[in-house]
């Protein structure tokens, strides 16, 4: 349960924000969060905010600059280390943009990197350059942080699996949790 060091700045990625935005409890969920919680200037501006196509635009969430910098410190490519660390991970094929952005800066600064998806995960075993929580992770430290009901959890989920397009794969650490509250 989240037992990652809390001194440690967490970092969401593209994944991991459109699957928390998703959920419905967003700020909640982030708020609870016992570190600094960041995002990737090029994520928010390129992947969050001027993406039109979003599936969680149906649950009426309105997400913008200023509402998230409440929440979120907003974080951008600032050294030469973590430029040609963008630009390595940049010419992998297996991530997107979005991904090497947050990837070079969790590696740079020594953050903790939130993701759900499967090549920065892999990435991050590879090379053992940084840490990963899972969106998951977070959300079930939350749910019994708050003490949420099982009806509760499933509205979350539920909301993360369509408003987000997310599902754990079978082999995810938490699928057993998701799969308990999702049926």
């Amino acid at each position: 349960m989240f037992t990652r060091d809390h001194s440690l700045p967490l970092l969401l990625d593209a994944c991991s924000l459109i699957n928390l935005i998703a959920s419905g409890y967003f700020f909640e969920i982030v708020d609870s969060i016992p570190s600094q919680v960041l995002v990737v200037k090029y994520v928010l501006e390129n992947e969050i905010l001027n993406y039109e196509q979003m599936p969680y635009k149906q649950l009426g969430v309105k997400i913008d600059n200023n509402y998230l910098s409440e929440h979120l410190e907003v974080v951008d490519i600032e050294t030469d280390e973590e430029a040609e660390i963008l630009i390595d991970y940049s010419l992998l094929p297996s991530l997107d943009a979005g991904e090497a952005y947050s990837a070079a800066v969790a590696v740079s600064r020594g953050y903790v990197l939130c993701t759900d998806d499967k090549a920065a995960i892999r990435l991050s075993k590879k090379e053992s350059k940084f840490n990963i929580v899972s969106t998951l992770e977070i959300v079930k430290y939350w749910s019994e942080k708050k003490c949420l009901t099982v009806e509760e959890i499933h509205v979350v989920l539920l909301n993360i699996q369509k408003f987000g397009n997310y599902r754990p794969g079978k082999m995810h650490e938490y699928y057993q949790w998701w799969s308990k509250h999702i049926s």
